[in-house]
């Protein structure tokens, strides 16, 4: 289950390692402070994003299905407010995430089901494929944020 809930993360924040963005009092700072305007909401989306997406331990149907339909709403939130420069980008992102949310509904959010299918596991990586270098260049210049991997 732990190699399924890492798969997951990177499926969404891509195949870097996210280590260090979990809640910490440092990150819970940043989400209550984001910058003024649509740059602010679509860096208040990718903030809670990366917090919400990435590996965590063991978690079950119901605790997959909450923070994957919390993630939902940011993605959408990013959609809507992604600078022009990136927008086309994030809608493509957001897209393969919904693609991927009716995938992991279909299998009862039960992670281990969606990855013992090859659809499941290739779904992943496509989703993986759809977070560009130009959205992670903005996230982490234009918003300040990490991925967990700038070292």
């Amino acid at each position: 289950m732990t190699r399924c809930l890492f798969m997951v993360g990177a499926v969404v924040i891509s195949s870097w390692a996210v280590a260090g963005c979990g809640d910490s009092a440092e990150s819970s700072a940043m989400m209550s402070e984001p910058p003024a305007g649509s740059e602010g909401e679509f860096c208040e989306s990718m903030e809670h994003l990366i917090i919400l997406l990435a590996p965590s331990g063991p978690t079950s149907p119901s605790e997959t299905e909450a923070g994957f339909t919390e993630a939902a709403g940011w993605f959408d939130q990013a959609r809507r407010s992604a600078p022009a420069s990136i927008s086309d980008d994030v809608a493509t992102y957001a897209s393969a995430y919904d693609d991927y949310l009716r995938f992991l509904e279909a299998s009862g959010f039960n992670l281990d089901v969606v990855f013992s299918t090859t659809e499941g596991r290739a779904l992943a990586i496509a989703t993986s494929h759809t977070l560009t270098v130009p959205i992670v260049d903005y996230t982490t210049t234009e918003c300040g944020l990490s991925f967990g991997d700038e070292s």
